[in-house]
């Protein structure tokens, strides 16, 4: 499992998190597919978005009309997929507006009506998309080093997801452009409430780079609900209103050198976690 592992090097992290933000962005773009013309979930995870480890792609929903867009990050190019052909958008030193014009007649032409090509109103983004703003593409190193991360992101995901019953789909939300997944721990009426989510999410108001997340949540916590610290790890534990969980830095795990110690060292931190929010919450491992 970790011969899978992208070791990842130090990069700069305000140039790296400013690579995001761009990404983030341009992520819409094939979001706005699923949103759009996928019949919609009332977990909306019909927005959501994929992730190919073997090409470092993010991948959108597939349409009944059998149309796919996806974005390949180390090669920043968008294609489109239809069941006869297929285009390819190189999104550099293009403005967000032309983009959308471009994504908008290339839909057309895979037979879908382009005037249904809207952004989201379900939810904003913390950044403005300027329709005026030319798209820089970052530097490779930062894009790759965020390939990786979503790699990596998504093999651990995906292992844990395997361990437990009623687990969600390793997905890419594209409003808060996390990889994550749910684990149910107590559901009741075919409703959970008690989950334990976990992930890897973008620099945010917790912590100034990316960073693997738990998060815990019940229907009805109790105010003096609190979970343990790791041991033997530097992972942060938050006991707060707003989140109760932990939180791993990149730069934590950037601080072990090699992919199998790397790799250690974040799953310590999602199994360890895990059982700690169990155990405090009064949930059997045996009944997940």
């Amino acid at each position: 499992m970790t011969d899978e592992w992208h070791s990842l090097n130090i990069v700069h992290t305000e140039s790296l998190n400013n690579s995001i933000v761009t990404l983030h962005k341009l992520s819409q773009f094939v979001a706005r597919v699923g949103q759009n013309y996928v019949k919609p979930r009332k977990d909306h995870s019909h927005t959501n978005l994929g992730w190919d480890r073997n090409s470092s792609t993010l991948v959108g929903r597939l349409t009944e009309e059998g149309v796919r867009m996806t974005f390949n990050l180390p090669e920043f190019k968008y294609k489109v997929e239809a069941p006869s052909h297929h285009s390819i958008v190189m999104p550099e030193d293009l403005t967000y507006g032309e983009l959308e014009d471009l994504m908008k007649h290339l839909l057309i032409a895979a037979g879908l009506i382009g005037s249904h090509y809207v952004p989201s109103d379900e939810y904003s983004l913390p950044y403005e998309i300027d329709s005026d703003e030319h798209i820089d593409k970052p530097k490779r190193k930062f894009l790759s080093h965020w390939a990786d991360c979503r790699s990596n992101a998504d093999l651990v995901l995906h292992k844990l997801a395997a361990l437990f019953a009623g687990a969600s789909e390793v997905r890419i939300w594209p409003h808060h452009y996390d990889s994550g997944l749910i684990i149910p721990l107590k559901v009741e009426n075919e409703k959970t409430v008690k989950s334990v989510g976990a992930g890897l999410a973008i620099a945010d108001h917790m912590v100034n780079e990316p960073y693997f997340y738990l998060n815990y949540y019940a229907k009805d916590k109790p105010e003096d609900f609190k979970i343990k610290d790791l041991e033997d790890h530097s992972a942060i534990t938050k006991n707060s209103k707003e989140y109760t969980g932990y939180l791993l830095p990149l730069s934590l795990v950037l601080s072990s050198t090699g992919s199998e110690a790397q790799f250690n060292y974040t799953w310590t931190f999602f199994e360890q976690g895990i059982d700690l929010i169990m155990s405090a919450a009064g949930v059997n491992k045996q009944i997940v």
